[in-house]
């Protein structure tokens, strides 16, 4: 047995045992199924997210377990061919040979309802995950690094935009991410330099069968000195208040 140390959504650090080979990088792994393809192959990145569980110590603990057994969960739905690896950034890597659409749909069919089903603890508690999936496809040739790379692309956006919480990777992903990642950027610096660039407008809300504004947003714009005036939608999200609530006010 190991010691692995799983950070919770709240900010604790739960430590707990597990099989020594349980947590693997996937890159070596992958490396090892691509040369031994000749085919295409579809490569998945599975984030649990936060669990519909206790958020208490107890209740992390409890997920802590329920993730370190969700391999085994997640190895049962891969075929015999296939890999599945729960790397050291809690990102799960699953990877099979798929020659068509119809067998990569089963494939994220399988391991979403693998990783999506209630999972018993020895705490008495079960928890439930919703995962969010990127998926990359293609040839075995491919470099098993750039591959989990887009993959990860992927799942990020899956767990941004998609109902169904799926994403399969295309190139303009990683355009969008080092968009967001250089606004992100000028963002911190604008914050720490020139505060001043940032406006506040405040947009009603009107009742359509009355036209009468029964509220308003008040929403963040940014002057970016290149881009100018950026909303929400193309640039990242807005803060919120100290005590967490939302900018929405009702008008009186």
């Amino acid at each position: 047995m190991t010691r692995i140390v799983w950070s919770g959504t709240s900010g604790f650090h739960v430590t707990i045992d597990a099989d020594p080979n349980a947590r693997r990088e996937p890159i070596a792994v992958l490396t090892d199924l691509l040369n031994r393809s000749d085919g295409p192959v579809a490569v998945l990145s599975v984030d649990l997210g936060s669990s519909a569980g206790s958020t208490d110590f107890h209740g992390l603990v409890a997920d802590a377990e329920a993730r370190a057994s969700a391999l085994e969960r997640l190895s049962g739905a891969v075929p015999d061919d296939g890999i599945a690896v729960w790397s050291q950034n809690d990102e799960y890597i699953v990877a099979a040979h798929c020659a068509r659409d119809t067998e990569i749909d089963e494939l994220v069919r399988t391991v979403r309802e693998a990783m999506s089903a209630p999972v018993p603890t020895t705490g008495g508690i079960d928890l439930q995950w919703t995962p969010s999936i990127g998926v990359w496809w293609g040839p075995a040739g491919g470099d098993a690094a750039q591959i989990v790379a887009d993959a990860s692309i992927a799942r990020r956006a899956a767990a941004r935009s998609s109902a169904l919480r799926v994403t399969h990777f295309h190139p303009q992903l990683r355009t969008d991410l080092r968009y967001r990642q250089s606004i992100a950027t000028d963002l911190r610096r604008v914050l720490a330099t020139s505060p001043s660039r940032l406006r506040v407008f405040h947009h009603p809300l009107v009742n359509i069968a009355t036209g009468i504004p029964w509220a308003f947003e008040a929403l963040a714009r940014w002057d970016h000195p290149e881009r100018g005036w950026c909303c929400r939608a193309s640039s990242c999200r807005s803060p919120k208040r100290p005590d967490g609530s939302g900018m929405s006010t009702t008008m009186s």
